[in-house]
């Protein structure tokens, strides 16, 4: 069975407040889209990763893969949906990629997923007809807001999971999903989201705790130090 990676990589990540977008900072001397690239790259059934790129990114020239043979590029979107969508389409164009095989879309800015967690995502699912998604459950009391800063109400948490990547799904499958939302003009937050909509079973499977997605300045110290000792 082939896998294949995308990476939506053409945010600008305005939270972060850098002069860069966020997954061109720099960790440890490297970018943190390069560690998202490398360790969907380690994995050996992976044929090709596909990154998403801004049209006027002005940083990817720079990173170690720029010239690689076992990635390839395309334009973003105006939102993710919108670039995971051109880079099934490129590789539709681009490769053999065949309707069973298996795509895992995984953020540009989750630098310290391990070997080990992308390993049980691919074990638990690889005989499943659709696929699935790491997910980390909710440990915090959560409480909803009432819009004017106060609570209304909590939730239960017992079934609350985090939505994390990789996202792990057949490519026919997401590539048909997406198509019919984007026709539709429905906006989706991710791949779980769109296949949940089209009537599909999407499984959850445990993700290590320190697979966190960067969106703040804060976030960079505690993933430089996860990742200088992995």
């Amino acid at each position: 069975m082939n896998y294949w990676g995308i990476i939506p990589a053409a945010g600008r990540g305005v939270r972060m407040a850098q002069e860069r977008p966020k997954q061109y900072l720099s960790i440890n001397g490297s970018y943190v889209l390069e560690y998202s690239i490398a360790v969907l790259l380690q994995y050996p059934g992976t044929r090709s990763i596909v990154v998403s790129l801004a049209q006027n990114d002005q940083h990817w020239s720079g990173t170690r893969y720029s010239n690689s043979d076992r990635i390839l590029v395309c334009d973003g979107g105006r939102q993710r949906m919108y670039s995971v969508w051109n880079a099934l389409r490129h590789l539709r164009d681009h490769t053999d990629v065949a309707a069973d095989d298996w795509v895992l879309v995984h953020d540009a800015v989750r630098p310290c997923l391990s070997y080990s967690t992308l390993e049980r995502l691919v074990s638990e699912l690889k005989e499943d007809p659709v696929g699935g998604i790491l997910s980390s459950p909710i440990n915090d009391s959560v409480k909803e807001d009432d819009g004017n800063g106060c609570v209304r109400r909590n939730l239960e948490r017992h079934r609350l999971h985090l939505a994390l990547t990789p996202q792990m799904f057949r490519y026919s499958l997401l590539f048909n999903a997406l198509e019919q939302a984007v026709k539709k003009n429905v906006v989706v937050s991710d791949e779980a989201h769109v296949m949940e909509i089209t009537g599909h079973r999407v499984r959850l499977v445990a993700s290590s705790s320190f697979n966190v997605k960067l969106t703040h300045p804060d976030d960079l110290t505690p993933a430089g130090h996860w990742l200088s000792r992995s």
